[in-house]
């Protein structure tokens, strides 16, 4: 598996780890990887705020 590790390393603190995996697209909350291995985004990241995607209608 390829990673970009070496092309980010260099804009990234090195705060928090990073995991060893390369997603290849998403939908939703979901992704998936160069293996085809799909993962669920839980997270919605540090200090940003969560944003719903691919909403095609707002709840009332």
């Amino acid at each position: 598996m390829s990673t970009t590790a070496p092309i980010d390393q260099p804009h990234v603190m090195k705060t928090y780890g990073r995991l060893p995996i390369a997603l290849t697209h998403g939908r939703g909350c979901r992704a998936w990887d160069t293996q085809g291995r799909e993962y669920l985004d839980a997270l919605g990241g540090i200090a940003v705020n969560t944003w719903p995607r691919c909403r095609t209608k707002w709840p009332s």
